[in-house]
């Protein structure tokens, strides 16, 4: 009697493997595996609605292009290894819009630490390309999302995973400070603190610029975002283009913005670190005017680096760690008005 009951035993998880092969080799019917050969132009049309698009190998560079409007027509693909850069647009010049959660891996694997792991992060309107140029701004291993035609507009949504190690210890840091600019539409894309391996996006709205008063920024660099040339250099003598900077109401060549030992009369502290409170100061004004000249032709003008102390933001009296999503730092988006802007961030 006990050989029968372990016969069958034997028999039912024999039928329940058959059952799940059958199940696997239905849905391989719908999945469309990622490779080194068809990463590079991966079209997709209506009849691949059905399909789920999976990473075979790692370190692609994966270019998706949509090919349809077919209203409904919708997309999922997943990384199941790390991915170089990925570039999705419209054969159509569609829209592509949408709202994704950044999960930054860094954070993940440290269960001591208390800073925030993810940030949601969503796109403005008319934005022709989503293009993510490094695995560590969200191409990891993990990532999962799903791209829509609906309304004449592409939706992206999803969770992507990267691993973007913050330098939290922002005191009296001496920096490089790398401007991305877009000689077009004659704006500054990103703006980038390096220091090592380690770096921020700092905040830019319309070209002005986060800063903080407790670091030294001794190298500063403009770069064209659609060809990775340097254009300014403030360890050179000689530059295509110029960064000026108002002091002291006149305006003169930005060689560093040492903040460290403050030459700004005009820049205070907003935080007083003795007494450990902040400091109440009437017509406040932590800003530096810039400029940005090519062939005596102003590029970019009434712009600002606004300089914010650190210690009012981070000091004993506030029980959080600095997270990836605050007021003082930028994500990058992936979402871009043209494919022009397209470049691979050299940081």
């Amino acid at each position: 009697m006990d050989n029968k009951i372990k016969y069958l035993e034997l028999d039912n998880a024999f039928i329940d493997k058959l059952n799940v092969n059958k199940i696997l080799v239905k849905n391989n019917k719908n999945i469309v595996n990622i490779t080194n050969l068809n990463c590079s132009q991966l079209y997709l049309n209506d009849n691949d609605t059905e399909n789920i698009f999976v990473s075979e190998n790692e370190n692609l560079d994966i270019n998706i292009v949509l090919n349809t409007t077919v209203i409904g027509t919708k997309y999922t693909i997943k990384l199941t290894k790390n991915q170089k850069s990925l570039k999705i647009c419209s054969s159509n010049n569609d829209d592509i819009i949408g709202n994704y959660i950044f999960y930054n891996k860094t954070y993940i694997n440290n269960v001591n630490n208390n800073k925030k792991k993810s940030t949601s992060i969503k796109s403005n309107d008319n934005n022709k390309v989503f293009y993510i140029p490094n695995s560590k701004y969200g191409l990891n291993e993990g990532t999962e999302f799903t791209i829509e035609y609906l309304n004449n507009k592409w939706i992206l949504e999803g969770l992507f995973i990267g691993n973007i190690e913050i330098d939290t210890n922002l005191k009296e840091q001496t920096y490089e400070l790398k401007l991305y600019i877009c000689l077009d539409t004659k704006k500054i894309i990103h703006a980038i603190t390096k220091n090592g391996s380690k770096f921020y996006f700092n905040k830019n709205y319309n070209s002005n610029i986060n800063l903080f008063l407790n670091n030294n920024y001794s190298s500063i660099k403009l770069i064209d975002i659609k060809t990775n040339n340097n254009l300014f250099d403030s360890a050179q003598t000689e530059n295509t283009y110029t960064i000026e900077i108002k002091k002291d109401g006149i305006f003169e060549k930005l060689n560093n913005l040492d903040f460290i030992n403050n030459t700004f009369t005009d820049i205070q502290e907003l935080y007083d670190i003795i007494n450990e409170r902040y400091r109440n100061l009437d017509n406040n004004n932590n800003s530096i005017e810039y400029r940005i000249i090519h062939n005596e032709q102003d590029i970019i003008t009434n712009t600002y680096f606004n300089i914010l102390d650190i210690n009012a933001y981070y000091n004993n009296n506030i029980n959080n760690n600095i997270e990836l999503n605050t007021l003082i730092f930028d994500n990058y988006k992936g979402f871009l008005l043209s494919e022009n802007l397209i470049n691979e961030l050299n940081i």
